[in-house]
């Protein structure tokens, strides 16, 4: 029992160093929050939706990626 305690510690910890939190806030120039703005990644073909306040999240494999930001109305 003790070994596989650290079995699930050892796997647990290598998954979460091969793994990158990606987050953030959309905002106008006036820094309020723009509701329904869209993230769009690539290379992984995943778009995330902001929430109400324009924050996004989610969690990456480590490596380079092309980040794509739309709202309705703003270029």
């Amino acid at each position: 029992m003790k070994y596989l305690l650290i079995l699930i510690i050892c796997v647990l910890s290598i998954s979460q160093i091969s793994a990158q939190n990606f987050q953030g806030k959309i905002t106008d120039k006036s820094g309020e929050a723009l509701y329904g703005s869209l993230v769009y990644i690539k290379e992984i073909n995943q778009g995330l939706a902001c929430n109400d306040d324009g924050y996004y999240q989610t969690t990456l494999p480590n490596g380079k990626y092309s980040i794509e930001y739309k709202c309705l109305g703003f270029k």
